[in-house]
């Protein structure tokens, strides 16, 4: 009568492959492998493995990934907010989904429009909002600047 039990295995490659065994529930593990293969049988395992869990995953991504691009080109197309910190000039209304203009900030963007048009520097339009009660960073009024060049912005 046999007692005990075996796990064979076998690289990918063909080149590697073991037995361990044990003979009873208590006794340490008996490798029955050359010591200088164990290395290469390790690698090759836990790349299989690796290979196997990518295979799957990327199977779910390209699914998670279309989804999400049919979501948001529905929202566009609904013209509802796509997410992301609102641009200076606007708040986002939970109730509508939808950007909605802050009157204060517009008359902001509109000054920095003028003053950008009469040649001044985006630091020195910040220090004209700041004495006014408006903080803007040069770097935001420098994106605003360059959204309205680029078309993006409101006139």
């Amino acid at each position: 009568m046999r007692t005990g039990w075996s796990i064979s295995f076998r690289s990918t490659d063909g080149r590697a492959g073991g037995v361990v065994e044990g003979r009873t529930p208590g006794e340490a593990l008996q490798p029955r492998v050359d010591p200088e293969k164990m290395p290469r049988l390790i690698s090759n395992f836990m790349q299989g493995w690796a290979n196997s869990l990518n295979r799957r995953a990327e199977r779910g991504w390209a699914a998670r990934g279309r989804h999400i691009k049919a979501t948001k080109d529905a929202q566009k197309k609904r013209g509802e907010y796509r997410g992301g910190v609102p641009p200076f000039g606007f708040t986002y209304d939970d109730d509508r989904r939808k950007l909605v203009p802050i009157p204060s900030q517009q008359k902001a963007l509109r000054r920095i429009r003028k003053l950008h048009a009469a040649g001044m520097a985006s630091r020195a339009i910040s220090a004209d909002l700041t004495q006014r009660g408006i903080k803007v960073s040069h770097v935001t009024i420098t994106k605003i600047v360059a959204s309205a060049a680029a078309g993006r912005g409101a006139p």
